[in-house]
């Protein structure tokens, strides 16, 4: 009789606990905006990034992350909670050969060390110690 009582009470919780996709939490009102977006790379730390095949990020509700680093594609997961992120499974990376590798370097080492994200509209930013380190803008349809 008692269980009868309690039952409703704990199928809403059961089913509330279960309806955030592992990697993005439900206290995070920026993860339903950022997910199933292209973000391409504008600049990494103080510099303006532009190059001829933009380097971009997607991230994904079930909380794996893709893209492209410049010249190679690379993925892993990720954990978002409030305003903290970070990069759980390191990021597998193909291995082409690259003339020029320096951005892609720089882009996946910064990508690693990120700590904090902020979500503005069509702008996304990855963070450390409080200094942004990578900024990111949506990809527009052209």
């Amino acid at each position: 009789m008692v269980m009868k009582r309690y039952l409703p009470v704990l199928l809403a919780l059961f089913s509330f606990s279960c309806s955030a996709p592992a990697g993005v939490t439900n206290d995070n009102p920026g993860s339903r905006r950022i997910t199933q977006r292209v973000w391409e790379l504008r600049k990494i730390y103080l510099d303006s990034v532009n190059l001829a095949a933009p380097v971009y990020i997607l991230l994904s509700g079930s909380g794996q992350i893709s893209g492209f680093a410049g010249c190679n594609t690379f993925a892993g997961r990720y954990v978002m909670h409030d305003v903290k992120f970070e990069l759980t499974e390191a990021a597998a990376v193909t291995r082409k050969y690259c003339d020029s590798t320096n951005v892609e370097t720089r882009f996946m080492s910064y990508l690693q060390q990120a700590e904090r994200i902020k979500v503005f509209d069509d702008r996304l930013e990855l963070q450390k110690e409080g200094v942004t380190i990578l900024s990111f803008e949506e990809k527009k349809e052209r």
